[in-house]
């Protein structure tokens, strides 16, 4: 068996350079904060959106915490993607009641 350790090498690498991040509470009544770790380079943007795909809010940040107020959005499923240079890097749903 011939295994290409390049490959499993690149997989990883890929795998290590993906922030993680924790949004709470979720479902958020008044504001959730989403906090990320691992590498990540500012500035970001966080979008979110409907469930229709529409944008709701977009929120420029450096630090690794970003509180999202709901004084926008009626109860509902929404989503967020987080870009840095035009990629994204992380993506999840929420739910505010």
């Amino acid at each position: 068996m011939k295994v290409d350790l390049d490959a499993i090498t690149a997989v990883i690498s890929e795998q290590e350079t993906r922030p993680t991040f924790i949004f709470y509470p979720n479902p958020m009544e008044d504001f959730a904060l989403l906090k990320f770790e691992g590498p990540i380079e500012a500035p970001y943007v966080l979008r979110v959106l409907d469930v229709k795909g529409k944008g709701i809010a977009t929120l420029k940040g450096t630090s690794r915490e970003i509180r999202i107020n709901r004084n926008y959005m009626p109860s509902g499923l929404y989503f967020f993607e987080l870009e840095v240079k035009n990629q994204r890097v992380a993506s999840g749903k929420f739910i505010v009641k």
